[in-house]
Formats: C-alpha cells, structure tokens, sequence
C-alpha cells in the first residue's frame, strides 16, 4: 500500500499527455473447485470419516482460470488473454 501512495505523490503532476501513455493491468485467478487453501475442521472424537464430516476434493487440484486485463485513458479493454490451467 505505501508503494502505491508514492507512486501516486511522484507522478501527481504529470501532464495529460504523459497519462495517456500509461497502460495499467490487472490479473485475477478463479480456483474451478474450491478455494487453494488449507482448512481447519474441529469433529467430534470417532466422526472423521462420516459423510457429514468430510471436504469434497479434486485430485491433482482441480484447475483454475487466469484473466488478464489492461485499461488506459481512453477505458477498459476487453480479456485481453484468458487460460485455464490444468491442477
């Protein structure tokens, strides 16, 4: 975050012509199954491994999406690139 505030103090005075120049990105990832994260569970003592008490997973990961997106001056542009990456 205080990069990103100095960035913005530095190039505060920059003319139009110099803003239109930049080209901004933006990348975001979609897990397909779930979330890439590790949980935590609290089960009663003997209950493991009841249908209830367990998580769905996906072998090998599941998968996920990239999405690239670029933005200038003149606006947003379209998904410039999307991939679906294998687990």
């Amino acid at each position: 975050m205080a990069a990103r505030l100095e960035f913005a103090k530095r190039h505060l005075k920059d003319s139009q012509t110099m803003r239109n120049k930049n080209l901004w990105s933006d990348e975001t990832k979609i897990e397909l199954f779930g979330v890439n994260a590790r949980r935590h569970v609290w089960r009663k003592p003997g209950t493991a491994h009841h249908q209830t008490n367990t998580i769905p997973t996906v072998k090998h990961g599941g998968g996920s999406i990239r999405n690239w997106e670029t933005s200038q001056d003149k606006g947003k542009d379209d998904c410039s690139n999307v991939q679906r990456h294998p687990g």
